[in-house]
């Protein structure tokens, strides 16, 4: 698992963990409250609604809501950012059409492997595109992804004269594999 991924996985177990523990607190602590009371003052505690308490608290119990008051809002208030924060770089979105593209990658076969996207590179897809064959094409600038907007091909970032880059192409399952790059010795 990618360490981008263990890390929205964690910003969104926070708040999860904190709703266990705090149900479970007001639970073992409280006498009366069943699970139900237990977790209905969690939530309130946790998004600081504040409509009061179920049954009084004792004391140990309003030390348990000031400590999970404040670790909670806290706790929540960095997941939120760091979720929002995803969204609006779009880190969200990259990451899931990262794992769109390698499925997508994984399942073609019988397909071209262009080499190089510069002027004749641009002309070979659109030809494969135009006439519907699957193409891929591997180009090692940084920003060819967002250049690249042919139907029935998929960009690959990453050097062409590498054995790895190649092989994430799918060069064992191509028909064939057209190397328009800048000089013959690539």
């Amino acid at each position: 698992m990618p360490p981008s991924m263990r890390r929205y996985i964690i910003i969104l177990a926070v708040p999860l963990t904190l709703l266990v523990v705090g149900t479970m607190g007001y639970y073992f602590l409280e006498e009366d409250y069943t699970l139900f009371d237990a977790l209905y003052m969690t939530v309130i505690t946790l998004t600081t609604v504040g409509y009061g308490e179920v049954r009084p608290l004792s004391p140990v119990g309003r030390v348990f809501t000031m400590i999970l008051l404040l670790v909670g809002v806290f706790s929540l208030f960095y997941s939120a950012t760091e979720i929002f924060r995803a969204i609006i770089t779009g880190e969200f979105q990259d990451q899931f059409g990262r794992q769109r593209m390698a499925r997508a990658l994984a399942g073609m076969k019988d397909h071209v492997i262009i080499c190089g996207f510069g002027r004749m590179g641009r002309y070979v897809a659109q030809e494969f595109a135009r006439q519907g064959v699957g193409f891929v094409v591997v180009d090692r600038t940084p920003d060819f992804p967002e250049r690249f907007k042919l139907s029935g091909g998929l960009p690959v970032v990453g050097d062409a004269t590498n054995d790895d880059v190649l092989k994430r192409a799918g060069i064992d399952r191509a028909r064939a594999i057209v190397s328009v790059l800048p000089n013959d010795a690539e």
